[in-house]
């Protein structure tokens, strides 16, 4: 059945933490394909239901179903265009913290997005170097 294939696409799944720690989850490429669930594993068991009642409506009144995005590979670089302000703020936080800008900009990058989306956070570093900066002054 035509259901059955769709359900194995390689579908965008959006799971992000609720304010009040439950969870919600959607299909990106299937506008109003969503759902929660109390924990990770229930949101997503949830939202496959979800998406097969979707697409089996969809289908019901005719509508064409859309594609899952390419799966793109990301080299994990990229350019980034600030103000002048900007990019001195960064580069003396960046010091203050005791990193690089880099590792600085990817931190916070890490930090937003992953409040954003419940993608996991960066690894830390930054965040830890500053703490172990501040204890050795203490």
């Amino acid at each position: 059945m035509q259901i059955e294939r769709l359900l194995t696409l390689p579908w965008t799944v959006e799971l992000r933490r609720n304010h009040d720690g439950t969870f919600f989850a959607r299909i990106v490429e299937l506008p109003g394909c969503m759902t929660e669930g109390a924990d990770e594993p229930e949101a997503l068991r949830n939202l496959r239901g979800a998406q097969a009642l979707w697409i089996e409506n969809e289908l019901a009144r005719g509508a064409s179903i859309p594609e899952p995005r390419a799966s793109r590979q990301h080299s994990g670089k990229f350019t980034v265009r600030t103000s002048p302000l900007i990019h001195r703020l960064a580069a003396e936080t960046a010091r203050r913290l005791g990193v690089s800008l880099n590792e600085f900009a990817s931190e916070a990058l890490a930090l937003t997005v992953g409040a954003h989306a419940g993608v996991p956070r960066g690894d830390g570093k930054a965040r830890r170097r500053a703490q172990a900066k501040a204890n050795s002054k203490g």
